[in-house]
């Protein structure tokens, strides 16, 4: 897909935010892998429960992604192994690929996935 700065249809809309949740997802997966790899005994797993919903678990915590429908809205959740919330809050993604997370202001979204990635450790 070809960025002009507007969208020009819905269809658009829907494939960019897709791009930008997945770009997002990666980047939360990289540092929080990376980061547990320095951790002695220390598990990390990966999973992906539908387009719009994954799962990152570690030894004694997991946090969950979900995007909410087709636009840059979604949540987070820190459970622990026993699935119990430890800590909840909201993302937002913009079109051009910013982040907000528990509404600070839009930041780069690696800035974002460090964030994110620094709830499970």
């Amino acid at each position: 897909m070809k960025w002009t700065g507007k969208l020009a249809s819905s269809d658009e809309a829907k494939q960019l935010y897709q791009e930008l949740w997945i770009s997002l997802v990666a980047l939360v997966q990289s540092y929080t892998a990376a980061a547990l790899l320095a951790v002695p005994e220390e598990s990390f797993e990966y999973s992906r429960e539908a387009d719009d919903e994954c799962i990152f678990r570690a030894k004694h915590k997991q946090l969950l992604l979900w995007r909410s429908g087709t636009a840059g809205d979604g949540s987070w959740e820190v459970r622990s192994s026993a699935e119990e919330t430890l800590a909840k809050g909201r993302f937002s993604l913009n079109e051009q690929g910013l982040v907000s997370v528990d509404g600070s202001p839009s930041m780069e979204m690696d800035a974002a996935a460090e964030i994110l990635a620094a709830k499970i450790l």
